[in-house]
């Protein structure tokens, strides 16, 4: 794997993994501000979850990069 697919490899990864984090500890607010959508979480800790997709999206990165690298995982066949 060279350089440039391993950066494509971990942005899909990462955006894959920030998709399935957004939800986790969403929580409707108590209280309806007026003009303010029904949906919209509390406090949606967005810092957090970026820095746990990232440290998740490494572990799964090198996961794939090991699976190539030992020709256990290839396109070329």
């Amino acid at each position: 794997m060279n350089i440039f697919s391993g950066i494509v490899v971990f942005t899909m990864v990462w955006w894959a993994v920030f998709f399935c984090m957004l939800p986790i500890g969403m929580r409707q607010p108590d209280q309806r501000v007026a003009g303010e959508m029904p949906g919209a979480p509390e406090k949606p800790d967005l810092k957090r979850k970026v820095v746990w997709t990232t440290i998740a999206s490494v572990v799964i990165w090198i996961g794939i990069y090991f699976l190539i690298r030992v020709d256990l995982f290839s396109f070329r066949r």
